[in-house]
C-alpha cells in the first residue's frame, strides 16, 4: 500500500507527527476492511495507492488503483473520519 503526500509544505513537526498518526490509522482501518471483505486480496496490497491532502487532512483512493480495490477502498474511506484515524493508533 503507498500513500503519496500531495503537499509537503508543513513545516511543524507536530502536523508532521499528526500526518504521520493519520496515515498509519488509515493503513490499520482499510487492512481491516480488507480482511474483512476480501481477505484474499490482502497480498496484492502493493498495488493499492492513496492519496493524502495534508492541507485538507483528507485520504483518498487513487485512480491508479485497479479493480476491485478501487471500489471496495473507495467505499470504505466514505465512512472513515480522519479524526477517527486514531482510534486505529
Amino acid at each position: 500500500m503507498n500513500i503519496h503526500w500531495s503537499r509537503s509544505d508543513i513545516k511543524k513537526s507536530e502536523h508532521i507527527a499528526e500526518l504521520l498518526l493519520l496515515e498509519y490509522g488509515v493503513r490499520q482501518f482499510l487492512t481491516t476492511a480488507l480482511i474483512k471483505e476480501a481477505e484474499h486480496l490482502l497480498d496484492y496490497m502493493e498495488f493499492i495507492s492513496l492519496e493524502l491532502q495534508t492541507d485538507l487532512r483528507t485520504i483518498t483512493v487513487s485512480k491508479e488503483t485497479p479493480e476491485p480495490f478501487y471500489s471496495l477502498l473507495k467505499r470504505q474511506l466514505q465512512s472513515f473520519e480522519t479524526s477517527a484515524a486514531l482510534q486505529y493508533v
